[in-house]
């Protein structure tokens, strides 16, 4: 089996048969909201990789373990950077809905990665964290509002995967660390030498896979 996540968008006629099976970006459409509009994205092979994962072995232990993480693909898709991406925000509504894993905003996090927002107070984050619970949903809107003000003078974000990092942050059970933290955490921790970057992926992949967790709390970053 082959994922190339890095290639082209194709559409299913496109795709020619072979010996092997070939996983690329797929043209999908999706119907959203009341008025059931159409909207155009891509599935990406994660996606298509559990999916069959899912049709193989339905309740695999490590089909189950691994499946929170079905979205990360996504995620990780440059689609992110212009607009809304209608695939991954079904796919989030439909894991939350099957009791997957949790969407919060991110004053609920326990542990979100720091200096993944550029502009963004840890210390201001810290204390909205404190009186979250207190506020109605009018306060809450204008506290974050005043947060990520400084994110906004930053181009390292787009405007979509911001407001994605501060209303949709993914948990898994009771883990301190968001899905998009996570992921975040393993970038900065990969090796620059090729040697030691195949080492790290290694161990990464055989916690991954025995755990179900794909970054350990405590897990070293340097």
């Amino acid at each position: 089996m082959v994922l190339d996540v890095e290639e082209a968008t194709w559409s299913v006629d496109e795709l020619a048969s072979s010996e092997h099976l070939h996983l690329v970006p797929l043209m999908a459409t999706v119907e959203m909201g009341a008025k059931h509009r159409a909207f155009s994205g891509a599935i990406d092979p994660v996606l298509q990789a559990a999916a069959l994962a899912a049709f193989i072995a339905p309740n695999g232990r490590r089909v189950r373990k691994l499946r929170p993480f079905i979205t990360l693909g996504l995620w990780s898709r440059s689609s992110l950077e212009t607009n809304m991406d209608p695939i991954h925000t079904t796919v989030l509504n439909h894991l939350k809905e099957e009791g997957t894993l949790r969407v919060v905003p991110l004053p609920e996090v326990p542990s979100p990665a720091a200096g993944m927002m550029s502009g963004l107070s840890e210390r201001q984050l810290k204390r909205l964290a404190k009186v979250w619970p207190t506020m109605d949903v009018d306060q809450r809107s204008m506290a974050i509002s005043e947060l990520l003000l400084p994110c906004l003078t930053h181009p390292e974000l787009s405007t979509p995967r911001l407001e994605e990092l501060t209303w949709h942050r993914m948990l898994v059970g009771d883990d301190r660390h968001d899905l998009a933290s996570q992921l975040y955490m393993v970038k900065q921790a990969w090796p620059e030498a090729a040697d030691a970057g195949r080492l790290f992926a290694s161990t990464l992949l055989d916690q991954w896979l025995g755990t179900g967790r794909f970054w350990a709390e405590g897990q070293a970053t340097d």
